[in-house]
């Protein structure tokens, strides 16, 4: 994630930049004990959206090609809300999925982000979506939700 490293090392104001820091060494030191599970990231028309699939790996999580290999399905669209996403998804929702038969439907904001702090918040928010427990960054419900299916 050398764009991330980047854009961390651009900001001069060091406690700003040694928050992010932490932030980020406090999801990877967790991620390294844990499993990483297979993601598919798919838009409102059940396309493979790869607009997250750099950041997946630091959070936990690594990116598939095909529904039945998916643990977790993240619905994200560009421009799209949750609201929004929430009256668009169960119209396309496959039931036979793995993913839809064992809850693990989620939905994800559009943040579109651009600077290092909005990058490390969608880490912090994968990372909580995926590995529910372990992380709790507060953002459900505000920046990405589960979809309940059954």
């Amino acid at each position: 994630m050398t764009f991330l490293s980047t854009q961390i090392n651009n900001i001069s104001d060091s406690f700003t930049k040694e928050q992010l820091l932490e932030r980020l060494e406090l999801v990877a030191h967790k991620i390294k004990f844990m499993d990483k599970f297979p993601i598919l990231v798919l838009d409102s028309q059940n396309r493979i959206n790869p607009i997250i699939n750099s950041i997946l790996d630091f959070a936990g999580a690594f990116e598939v090609q095909k529904t039945e290999e998916a643990v977790y399905i993240i619905y994200l669209e560009s421009g799209k809300d949750l609201a929004t996403l929430t009256k668009t998804i169960p119209a396309i929702l496959d039931p036979n999925t793995a993913a839809f038969k064992n809850n693990r439907i989620l939905l994800l904001a559009d943040q579109n982000p651009q600077k290092a702090e909005e990058w490390v918040s969608l880490i912090e928010d994968i990372a909580e979506m995926t590995h529910p427990g372990y992380f709790v960054f507060g953002n459900e419900d505000q920046t990405w939700s589960r979809f309940q299916c059954l």
